[in-house]
């Protein structure tokens, strides 16, 4: 809802919306938050409503007549009232088939994104090929880039690593690493294709609600916006040489783009993050920048980022074998998976992807100290032990899930508690339907559904959640 005017307006919601009032009777709701973004009351709120069991008993901040008194709960959380559990054998959505280049088959997937209509692309890399396939369907994937062999013609791909879907422009556009460029296909035919970049050593990618394309570029040191039919983007930060200025980047790996255009990168050589708001001619340092090292001030070679609704800065910090969460404005950050040195011991995480120090730590905002959430007990296959953790995503009830790629199965911890359950896999190493060879990536599909990319078994798995 929008209104120019004050007082009441109208608005309309959908059945099971949540309508809560800023304000008394007769009186008008303050505007201004200290983020400039939302309205006081809305600022406040989207600090508690993913807490569960919630209630604001200061009537002073937020009035009685505002919240009712039973839990608070977002669409996503009334589905999360408990634990999810999942089927423990998984549907194998794709690959399975053993090593090979046949349509039925993949060679080391990396990069899987799923869209809305419930089909699955998959950047297939020593296939040099991106594969789609229709999820809950009995038909072959097909082959919507590459699958030529390595090389560099229009129809062929060379190690393709990642892939952005723009669902404006029915279009997708993918790193093809060996070939050094960015490739846009348009309705998935591989005859009408376009290289945005060429002779570009990409770093990243990622793409805003626009469908502007943003794309790192390491060797120019320098981020640049892309859109449909631009011959030369749109430099929106770096582009002064490499250094380590406001105004300057080192090698920027990957890039995050949030709902206000702003936009965060893995400033890697310069051992920091940097936020660059749209129309900035300089950067913001928001995690790391005081040199490289372990401490809780400092990163060491930052690979991914993500920022999550609280903007809460989440980093791969691939040089100290840990995942780090910054908040905006801090000095310090806080530890969340790792952080006990290269190793494969259950505290320990191995680059990039903290795989070898096998624990994940919880820092709440302002804490001196951190909690260990997860692991922690060396490298071992006990439930309060990880061997060489790889993918990890949390839930909306703040429920972690940890790919422990050399147990062969995928874990779920609950902070608070000293061990963790096996919700998948688990079973030994192996390419049975109950079973996991390696896993590294996870994702969850809009119904809950559990995605893991089996790598070693060259194969993507479902595991359908119970209801």
């Amino acid at each position: 809802m929008e209104t120019s005017s004050r007082g009441m307006a109208p608005m309309s919601a959908t059945g099971g919306s949540l309508i809560a009032f800023a304000c008394a009777p007769g009186k008008t709701a303050a505007d201004a938050a200290s983020n400039g973004r939302n309205g006081l009351f809305t600022y406040h709120l989207l600090q508690h409503i993913m807490k569960p069991d919630f209630y604001q008993s200061n009537h002073s901040t937020i009035s009685a007549a505002t919240i009712p008194k039973y839990p608070i709960s977002t669409q996503f959380q009334i589905k999360q009232r408990h634990k999810n559990k999942f089927q423990q054998f998984a549907v194998t959505v794709a690959g399975g088939n053993g090593k090979g280049h046949e349509l039925n088959q993949l060679y080391y997937p990396e990069g899987i994104f799923i869209d809305k209509y419930q089909s699955i692309y998959i950047a297939d890399s020593s296939n040099h090929r991106i594969v789609k396939r229709k999820l809950n369907s009995d038909t072959a994937g097909q082959i919507i880039a590459g699958g030529n062999g390595k090389g560099n013609q229009n129809n062929q791909l060379n190690y393709p690593i990642d892939i952005v879907f723009d669902k404006q422009n029915n279009s997708f556009i993918a790193a093809d690493n060996g070939n050094k460029r960015v490739i846009r296909y348009f309705d998935l035919n591989q005859t009408n294709q376009q290289t945005i970049i060429p002779n570009i050593n990409c770093g990243g990618l990622t793409i805003d609600k626009n469908g502007f394309i943003y794309v790192s570029d390491l060797g120019n040191h320098e981020v640049r916006r892309w859109k449909q039919g631009d011959e030369e983007g749109e430099l929106v930060a770096g582009g002064n040489g490499q250094g380590d200025d406001l105004n300057q980047l080192n090698n920027p790996r990957y890039i995050f783009i949030d709902e206000y255009y702003s936009l965060y990168i893995s400033d890697s050589w310069n051992h920091r993050i940097m936020k660059w708001e749209k129309g900035a001619k300089e950067g913001i340092v928001v995690a790391g920048g005081n040199g490289q090292g372990n401490t809780l001030k400092q990163l060491s070679y930052p690979y991914g980022v993500i920022v999550d609704r609280l903007d809460q800065i989440y980093v791969v910090d691939y040089g100290n074998h840990r995942v780090m969460r910054w908040c905006e404005g801090k000095e310090e950050g806080e530890i969340v998976g790792g952080g006990n040195g290269q190793g494969n011991q259950s505290n320990q995480l191995h680059c990039p992807m903290d795989t070898s120090n096998h624990r994940v730590m919880k820092w709440k905002k302002d804490a001196k100290e951190g909690t260990v959430v997860a692991g922690g007990n060396s490298q071992g296959e006990n439930l309060n032990q990880l061997s060489s953790p790889h993918g990890v995503i949390v839930d909306d009830l703040g429920q972690i899930y940890v790919a422990d790629c050399w147990n062969d199965r995928v874990m779920r911890w609950c902070e608070g508690k000293a061990e963790g359950e096996i919700v998948v896999g688990g079973n030994g190493e192996g390419n049975q339907s109950n079973q996991l060879n390696r896993p590294h990536g996870l994702s969850f599909d809009d119904e809950g559904n559990l995605y893991v990319a089996d790598f070693s078994n060259h194969r993507i798995e479902k595991f359908e959640i119970i209801l």
